[in-house]
Parts: C-alpha cells; sequence; structure tokens
C-alpha cells in the first residue's frame, strides 16, 4: 500500500465521516427558527403562570375540575 493510499484510509476517510457528522449536528441548529434574544419584542400571546395562586386572584385550592378531590400536600419544612 503506498503512502497516500494509507493517508486517504487512515486520514481522509475518518475526517470525511466526522465532517458529515458534524455538519449535520450543526447544520440542523442553524436551520431552526430563530430564537429570542433578550431585548428584542415579544410578538406572542402572554403565558402567565403562578405558583402563588394568591397572586391571581384565586383562592387557594380554587379549580375548574369539580372531581377534583382536596388533598393535604406532602411537601414539608422547618429551618
Amino acid at each position: 500500500m503506498s503512502v497516500w493510499e494509507t493517508i486517504g484510509i487512515y486520514v481522509l476517510i475518518p475526517a470525511a465521516v466526522f465532517g458529515a457528522f458534524y455538519a449535520l449536528i450543526v447544520g440542523r441548529g442553524r436551520a431552526r427558527r430563530p430564537r429570542y434574544r433578550v431585548g428584542q419584542p415579544w410578538d406572542h400571546e402572554p403565558l402567565f403562570w403562578s405558583a402563588n395562586p394568591a397572586g391571581t386572584g384565586q383562592s387557594a385550592g380554587s379549580t375548574d375540575d369539580p372531581t377534583a378531590t382536596a388533598g393535604r400536600g406532602g411537601a414539608r419544612g422547618s429551618w
């Protein structure tokens, strides 16, 4: 086997395989829709979530599901 065949088999072919994987991974990430960046105007419908029901004006434990039962929570903490 000549030097050029050896370089082709052990250097160029693996480099081409890694390059193809790199192009698939990076190319897919760059083809996605543009991301929101800080300072840009927000064009989407607002979505509000609050872990504090008092902050939303609803009473604690209020739900739209009439079959839901009120239970006791299991998270406790003491300092």
